[in-house]
């Protein structure tokens, strides 16, 4: 089996994008200006900086770690990803392989 690297070979109705190997965390906080149920986000870049910001559900696991990202980052471009709002359809994972004769 062979690895097929274009993504120009997917049918043309599939709407595709790059797979992510970085992403921010958001966190909810309750707004302390008023004493509705408003609230604020806050995005954190890093788990430390969620640390330092007291986030209190803040796992390690929720961020990639920077060995990971080096090594998916290889990995994920051999992937295309389908967004579930692109096409009204579930959200997956997409590589294409042809087999050898």
């Amino acid at each position: 089996v062979n690895w097929q690297p274009d993504a120009d070979t997917l049918p043309n109705k599939f709407k595709s994008r790059p797979g992510v190997t970085h992403w921010r965390v958001a966190d909810w906080k309750p707004d302390d200006d008023d004493d509705d149920d408003d609230s604020r986000v806050t995005w954190y870049e890093t788990y430390q900086s969620a640390l330092d910001d007291n986030m209190s559900h803040a796992q390690a696991s929720l961020w990639p770690s920077s060995s990971w990202s080096k090594k998916m980052t290889t990995n994920l471009r051999k992937c295309t990803r389908l967004w579930p709002q692109d096409m009204d359809s579930g959200g997956f994972f997409l590589t294409l392989l042809r087999r050898k004769k």
